[in-house]
């Protein structure tokens, strides 16, 4: 077997370089030979959860152009071809292009007069200027999309139809229509963590660390805890401090909501203090 190097990526995780094959083991590897025939995502394509598509073209029908009667089209498929797809008859384009060439998709549909409401992010909504702004909306949604791929963009829409003569236009109801469509999805294939609730002698990382953010230095000596961990694997460890020391130190002020500053030792060998 070739030697393996693994480095940091642009996202801090780490991942394996490719390395050169031996020739038996490019012979004997069947999966990467279907591999390559396999579409490769990227960023730039980012497939819409149904879901997610469904809301959007509603409203596109209530405020940006009926869609009765219209051919709702979506021309960007991988390995798609735009220029060439069948735009006869009165078709509408409501897709989510390729962000990398927005521009020259919506130069293309304005010279070819074909209507659009095309995604777009949020963050550069006003740098994929066309050559041809007449009668082009910007609509600021600000969407939060995870789209079928993995990526999470926020997303705001272009659009040729919008009524009156709108440039830019701010849609919190777009925005909320798309986040409740998440939310039940989410809702519906999110399992519910269980929530535990310890004992007042009982401990654990997670309350440490709430007292770690309100700038607290706490010390625990050997002698007054004892580390357990409870029935079932999906209980932490943690740590169990007498009863005694534990009254103490909340009779004296030291809770999470409302910290007193400037501790006192409380007890021979409990050392609570702020900075």
């Amino acid at each position: 077997m070739g030697t393996k190097i693994v480095q940091h990526n642009i996202f801090g995780e780490m991942e394996e370089i490719r390395t050169k094959k031996t020739r038996k083991e490019v012979f004997e590897d069947y999966d990467g030979f279907v591999d390559k025939f396999k579409p490769k995502l990227t960023t730039d394509d980012c497939y819409t959860p149904h879901y997610v598509y469904d809301v959007i073209r509603d409203w596109v029908d209530e405020n940006v152009i009926p869609l009765e009667g219209k051919r709702v089209v979506r021309p960007f498929c991988p390995d798609g071809d735009y220029r060439n797809f069948d735009y006869s008859g009165d078709c509408f384009v409501l897709d989510n292009p390729p962000f990398s060439i927005l521009a020259e998709i919506r130069d293309f549909y304005a010279e070819h007069n074909i209507g659009y409401f095309l995604f777009a992010p949020a963050l550069t909504l006003f740098s994929r200027l066309g050559k041809n702004e007449d009668n082009v909306t910007y609509i600021v949604a600000a969407a939060k999309i995870v789209y079928d791929n993995g990526a999470e963009v926020r997303t705001s829409f272009i659009t040729n139809r919008m009524p009156g003569e709108l440039r830019v236009t701010v849609r919190g109801d777009l925005f909320r229509r798309v986040k409740e469509a998440t939310d039940r999805m989410e809702g519906m294939t999110k399992k519910e963590q269980p929530r535990y609730v310890y004992p007042a002698h009982v401990i654990s990382s997670a309350l440490l660390n709430k007292i770690a953010e309100r700038d607290i230095i706490l010390d625990i000596p050997a002698r007054q805890r004892k580390a357990f961990s409870a029935t079932g694997s999906c209980f932490p460890t943690v740590w169990r401090l007498s009863v005694w020391r534990l009254s103490v130190w909340r009779l004296n002020g030291w809770r999470l909501n409302g910290w007193r500053r400037g501790s006192q030792r409380c007890g021979s060998c409990w050392n609570a203090r702020t900075r």
